[in-house]
């Protein structure tokens, strides 16, 4: 029977999570696991559900896998984060087959990604055929026969795992040019293991998630319960953007293409002034504290760019003090699913974001075009929303890059996205 997949499709503050939590709350005797981007998202699950006593897996001889495991062989409701499900191997999806767990998915798994095989790894495959690929689809299989044992080869151990459950295909020019890379996927298989599966997103029609699993032909319906409050939505946050300009001759003078990872590494030393100088020039303008401000951009130039005021820092873990988790402003351009920022209001999008070449190039190879603009509008909105918007408090915005300042102004006066970007991939 195949898998109940639900899509419960609403912009941003729409009330998907406090709808799901209500739900979740209903049904006492339904077990549940719960996967959130951010481990901070997890104690507000833990919290909202106090009958269902939500349990958080802990690290059993040094694996957090191991700890899911035993949560669901004790039957207990789960909450967890995108990161440990997608450790999913075998064991774990005969263990869940017995059980009766509803999962529910807080905005769409990175369910694929391009993965590097090692020349050494590539050159070991190639001579012991331990790795057969489907012509047709592309699945790497393993010999189990030949090759019962990795024990010892890490690298070895995880590609078998992974082919053992399926999640494993060859790039098409790996077998023309013995590239190392390979496309790494969310275990398929593993939705059945689940009576029922929610995911909560916005547009996920043409996201990454949605070509995944059009390509492993998993069906979904969507639940389109908060698509009213789409438009009201982009009046609301539209009265609540202003945008701050720069009459610096480099920001006049972009292209499409600038401020993408590519664009910061050509010249990077020259640019990375550039975008340094005028955020000193705004923030001394607009009398912006480090308290108020919130920036992205991508890591390595990120680095360059921090200032006193553009505050940079490793991540911070979620049992840190509220003035801890404060003095860092800089925000990951794919944060989601989390309201640690909700005090920022104002904010530096330093950022133009692609989807993953390689990974764009494969799913294009399949005969499915990811939608570029789609993907970047998505994350810039999902990026937006961590600031003070989302309590409906007006917020500032500086967003240099001609492309993603025009694809957010488009959402806020409801045009519609085209399905296909004219522009060709800037990495």
């Amino acid at each position: 029977m195949p898998p109940d997949i639900i899509v419960i499709d609403g912009v941003m503050g729409a009330g998907k999570t406090t709808h799901i939590i209500n739900e979740i709350n209903k049904g006492v005797m339904q077990r549940y696991i719960y996967v959130t981007p951010f481990l901070d998202e997890v104690e507000r699950i833990k919290l909202a559900c106090p009958m269902h006593d939500f349990k958080e897996p802990k690290s059993l001889d040094g694996r957090k896998l191991k700890g899911l495991k035993e949560l669901v062989d004790s039957n207990a409701n789960i909450a967890t984060t995108h990161a440990l499900l997608s450790l999913m191997d075998n064991e774990l999806i005969t263990l869940l087959h017995s059980k009766d767990y509803t999962l529910v998915i807080d905005e769409t798994l990175e369910s694929s990604s391009i993965e590097y095989v090692s020349p050494i790894a590539r050159q070991l495959i190639a001579q012991t055929q331990c790795v057969s690929i489907c012509p047709e689809t592309a699945k790497a299989t393993w010999d189990s026969f030949a090759f019962p044992s990795t024990e010892g080869n890490e690298e070895f151990d995880r590609i078998r795992k992974q082919c053992d459950c399926e999640a494993l295909y060859w790039l098409p020019r790996n077998r023309e040019k013995g590239d190392g890379f390979i496309a790494w996927h969310f275990p398929a298989k593993a939705f059945a293991c689940f009576s029922k599966v929610y995911i909560l997103t916005y547009q996920f029609e043409g996201s990454p998630m949605d070509a995944y699993m059009r390509l492993q032909a998993l069906e979904y319906r969507i639940d389109n319960r908060f698509s009213d409050l789409d438009t009201e939505s982009r009046t609301r946050f539209k009265a609540l953007i202003n945008f701050m300009d720069s009459q610096s001759p480099w920001v006049t003078d972009l292209d499409d293409y600038a401020l993408s990872r590519s664009w910061f590494m050509r010249d990077k030393e020259k640019r990375i002034k550039q975008v340094s100088a005028t955020l000193k020039t705004l923030c001394n303008k607009h009398k912006v504290t480090s308290k108020e401000a919130m920036w992205t951009s991508f890591k390595e130039p990120a680095k360059e760019i921090a200032t006193s005021k553009m505050v940079l820092s490793k991540p911070v873990p979620p049992e840190a003090s509220e003035a801890r988790k404060r003095r860092c402003n800089f925000v990951p351009c794919n944060s989601r699913a989390t309201n640690r920022h909700g005090e920022r209001s104002v904010l530096f999008y330093l950022a133009n974001r692609f989807p993953n070449l390689e990974l764009e190039q494969y799913f294009k190879s399949r005969g499915l075009p990811l939608d570029r603009d789609r993907f970047a509008l998505n994350e810039m909105l999902q990026w937006i929303f961590r600031s003070r918007i989302r309590n409906g408090e007006p917020i500032k915005l500086f967003a240099p890059s001609p492309r993603m300042r025009g694809l957010l102004e488009d959402w806020l006066n409801g045009d519609d996205l085209k399905s296909e970007s004219s522009l060709s991939h800037a990495a």
